[in-house]
């Protein structure tokens, strides 16, 4: 697993490609998808990775940043975003592999209908049908009274996105 860091600001963020811009895009126009190809790059020649099995998942605008990936690339075998919806609502994915969403009930920064930040988001619903459109699989999570965080109510969110993506759990530890 590669835990890649966005570009500092006010927080660390990913150019999650967002229109109508945000806050977000207005400060962030670095080539973050470059950067991650970069590293997969680095990996696969120094490690041999199996390119098969590259997941993206992330939290809020890393979450946003994991539907530009699929949006823009064709080599991801899932995406997982906590509490970060679609950023270009003109986008559907060049692939489409299975995609899980987890958006707390009480997420009042990125809410599910899209209200979040002055009304300007955009709701869950254009990037799922933008996905079941280009066909792919989708699973929604509304963890009831859940927030803008990684941790929801009554789920392991970790737990969650690695079953999803098919990585087994066994004697409390994660591996291939």
């Amino acid at each position: 697993m590669v835990y890649p860091l966005g570009t500092p600001m006010i927080a660390p963020t990913w150019n999650a490609g967002t229109e109508p811009p945000s806050v977000w895009a207005e400060q962030n126009d670095s080539d973050d998808l470059g950067f991650v190809e970069a590293i997969l790059d680095y990996l696969d020649e120094k490690y041999d990775i199996d390119r098969t099995r590259v997941f993206a998942t992330g939290i809020s605008n890393g979450g946003r940043f994991a539907w530009r990936i699929a949006c823009e690339t064709d080599w991801l075998a899932g995406i997982a975003t906590i509490a970060g919806t679609e950023s270009d609502a003109n986008c559907g994915p060049v692939s489409h592999p299975p995609l899980l969403i987890i958006s707390g009930t009480d997420d009042q920064i990125e809410p599910f209908d899209g209200r979040g930040f002055g009304g300007s988001g955009i709701p869950f619903s254009i990037g799922i049908d933008l996905w079941r459109d280009a066909g792919g699989s989708v699973t929604v999570l509304r963890p009831e009274g859940g927030h803008h965080t990684w941790n929801q109510p009554d789920i392991d969110t970790t737990a969650t996105v690695l079953e999803f993506f098919g990585i087994p759990r066994q004697g409390g530890w994660f591996r291939k």
